[in-house]
């Protein structure tokens, strides 16, 4: 193996070492919150530092297709292997931005991962400019700089975000004269007072399994099923245990808000309200 190669994934070992061990710690172990910046550190992180080594040392040309390497000269090949490593680098960074961002913020999170893909294709469409891309010797302190420096730009997402509440998603619950409004993803209806039945505040509820919905790290909504109620619709923040739940219909409901004590203070209101009617 090429000496600077090696060099190149020891540090790079050892980066995604220390940055798991924080996840973890960050995400305290849940699995839902920790998958996907463990994608990002294990998929996404030796992607960036190989590209990183291409384009700092302009070496292993054979790692990309679609270009006539034989017809090239060597500091042709050199100069465009390191072409090629610029744009993979800056697009594998921005799709770990986008990965880290996925369940908070979808649309911009898929905007993103096809913006990294354009960058990364544009060697692909641009292949007769590569080989003429001056290839410019760094010294070794150049180098560790610049490693440590996209390894934080590509670790702070994963790391950072880790275990973050980065959601506009809210469950929101409404009292009005006729009756109680709760909407939350997926879920926006009116409950009227005097058709609620069998209410009750659970400090554990078992939210089950989703059927139909939506369920992030952040919210729970849709149609759910646990071994009390069967299948419920559900409107919950997925990280507060307790729950509200009624019968309205012939059809259990239940929800929260975004603590303990909200969720609480809600189910004594709407409590008071069904008593009155």
């Amino acid at each position: 193996m090429d000496p600077d190669l090696k060099s190149y994934l020891t540090s790079a070992l050892t980066a995604m070492i220390i940055s798991t061990i924080l996840v973890l710690v960050f995400t305290d172990f849940a699995i839902e919150e920790c998958i996907l910046p463990l994608i990002s550190i294990f998929a996404l992180y030796p992607l960036v530092v190989l590209s990183l080594y291409m384009f700092l040392e302009g070496k292993n040309y054979r790692w990309v297709n679609g270009m006539d390497w034989e017809a090239m000269t060597e500091q042709g090949r050199i100069n465009a292997v390191s072409y090629w490593g610029a744009y993979m680098l800056v697009g594998s960074i921005v799709m770990i931005f986008a990965i880290n961002i996925m369940l908070g913020y979808m649309l911009f999170g898929i905007f993103l991962i096809i913006l990294g893909v354009i960058i990364m294709m544009i060697p692909v469409v641009r292949r007769e400019t590569a080989e003429s891309k001056q290839f410019i010797a760094r010294p070794k302190g150049t180098k560790v700089a610049l490693f440590i420096a996209v390894t934080l730009l590509a670790m702070v997402p994963a790391v950072g975000l880790a275990g973050a509440e980065m959601t506009s998603d809210t469950v929101i619950v409404e009292f009005t004269d006729e009756g109680v409004h709760i909407s939350a993803p997926m879920v926006d209806r009116t409950f009227k007072y005097d058709e609620i039945e069998q209410l009750g505040l659970d400090p554990n509820f078992d939210k089950g399994k989703r059927l139909i919905g939506y369920g992030t790290p952040y919210i729970c909504s849709g149609t759910f099923k646990n071994d009390a109620l069967g299948s419920y619709t559900l409107m919950s923040y997925t990280k507060v245990k307790p729950c509200v739940f009624f019968l309205y219909g012939e059809r259990y409901f239940a929800f929260n808000q975004l603590t303990d004590e909200l969720t609480q203070q809600a189910y004594e209101e709407l409590l008071s309200k069904v008593a009155k009617g």
